[in-house]
């Protein structure tokens, strides 16, 4: 890139033609060009600099729908450059590099095998942390724990400032770990194993694993997320594998995260919340959950009433049961943890939660309930069975959000047979994460529109 910037006009336009090339990912004529030359030229003839010049050029062509979109052409077959950017940003949510170019101006992108080789080559660059942070938020409605924290009275803000970052990182860095030693779906309901901190051991006290503890600040206050400023967290997530005493802690369903954002706004767990987001996640049934509605609903613990005595009430209606009969034994299951995921066999009266000594009187958590197909299961140990019986859903459910996301579109109807074929293919393997990516991408539909 040693140009002089004596050369005015033509190494205004050499420089634009190369970027154009990675900016529309893909090769780009010159009659295509002309426009952007001609911003850059007047910008060049005005202020007699090339940098001017270049800094035209580039916004005429970012602003191009060329760059915002990616065109994939009319026909059915994508053709090679349409297919490395499929794979770049499928993979690394950002453009091919030379080698994927290189592949596509020889015309070698249509062959699975190159296909396939190609993806262990991506997979193996620190680029694809930004596939898996992006596809994990998505798939897991992670953005919502931007806008939530545990109330006071149940987790300090010193407390909450030594995990508020990290409780959005681990199920990252666990999607990462079950990718990289390709492990089966199975362990994002049950696993032997979590990827934790010594800060996050703070909530889930794993025996033989290092515990932090919070810095105290006197007269600390309740901090708001928009004015919360992230300090540098210097522990490293390490695998930990689970003795008996700890193994409800396995998979993504007692991740802290995922309790917290799942309650309403802190205060105390919801069962409604709980249910939808597993029926989601692991079945694949988005159910709404009218927010309005189900707060109303809901009514936190008492030393009269419990949180299941107050679904129970409000099932009694047939309009209400419709819903909560498929989520409400789902939540249920998961009472057992509070709202940063601590394990309790009690619930705190609320409503009488003072700062004395006596905080509330204490009562049993019940989390015995039945599917509504009948099958009786109690607290996380038992979803997690009923989970592990369902998991040809599940699988099902991973498949085609995971495609959808791959070939960045809606399914359809048409899509039946490509799904059919990825989960057998997959179920020979027993449903390993990085081998279900590999059948995606080698896949001829993946190569079509």
């Amino acid at each position: 890139d040693d140009i002089d910037a004596s050369s005015g006009d033509e190494a205004c336009k050499a420089i634009l033609k190369r970027l154009a090339r990675k900016l529309f990912r893909g090769p780009v004529s010159d009659a295509e060009m002309q426009q952007f030359y001609e911003y850059a030229m007047k910008a060049l003839a005005r202020d007699r600099s090339i940098f001017s010049g270049l800094q035209a050029g580039i916004r005429g062509m970012l602003c191009s729908p060329k760059f915002l979109f990616k065109q994939e052409g009319e026909s059915g077959t994508l053709d090679h450059y349409a297919i490395a950017a499929r794979m770049s940003y499928f993979l690394w949510n950002s453009l091919p590099d030379e080698i994927l170019f290189e592949l596509a101006s020889q015309g070698k992108l249509k062959d699975p095998i190159v296909r396939r080789e190609q993806t262990h080559r991506m997979l193996q660059a620190e680029r694809t942390d930004r596939f898996v942070k992006d596809y994990v938020h998505q798939w897991l409605d992670l953005e919502k724990l931007k806008i939530i924290e545990p109330d006071l009275s149940i987790f300090t803000v010193d407390e909450f400032d030594l995990v508020r970052d990290q409780i959005k990182e681990e199920p990252v860095e666990f999607f990462k770990e079950v990718l990289s030693n390709n492990l089966s779906l199975e362990n994002f309901i049950d696993s032997d194993f979590v990827m934790i901190t010594p800060e996050l051991n703070y909530i889930y006290r794993i025996d033989g694993h290092p515990v932090a503890t919070p810095s105290k600040r006197p007269g600390a206050s309740k901090i708001s997320p928009k004015d919360y400023r992230p300090k540098e967290i210097t522990s490293e997530f390490s695998k930990v594998m689970l003795g008996e005493k700890n193994r409800y802690r396995g998979g993504l369903l007692s991740q802290a995260g995922f309790m917290l954002m799942t309650t309403n706004n802190g205060e105390y767990t919801n069962p409604f919340y709980r249910g939808a987001w597993v029926l989601k996640s692991f079945y694949g049934d988005p159910l709404e959950t009218p927010e309005d509605l189900e707060i109303s609903a809901l009514s936190p613990p008492t030393k009269t009433k419990t949180i299941k005595e107050t679904i129970d009430a409000h099932r009694e209606s047939a309009s209400c049961n419709m819903c909560h009969k498929k989520m409400d034994p789902l939540g249920i299951a998961l009472e057992n943890f509070d709202v940063m995921g601590r394990w309790r066999d009690q619930y705190t009266d609320v409503s009488n939660y003072t700062s004395n000594k006596n905080k509330g009187q204490r009562f049993p958590v019940d989390t015995r309930t039945a599917h509504m197909d009948g099958r009786a299961f109690e607290g996380p140990q038992g979803l997690k069975k009923i989970l592990m019986e369902d998991k040809e859903t599940f699988s099902r459910a991973f498949i085609e959000n995971i495609l959808s996301y791959a070939m960045a579109r809606e399914l359809t109807f048409s899509d039946r047979t490509n799904i059919n074929q990825l989960y057998e293919q997959s179920a020979k393997n027993d449903f390993r994460l990085r081998d279900i990516l590999l059948a995606i991408v080698s896949a001829e539909s993946f190569t079509k529109r």
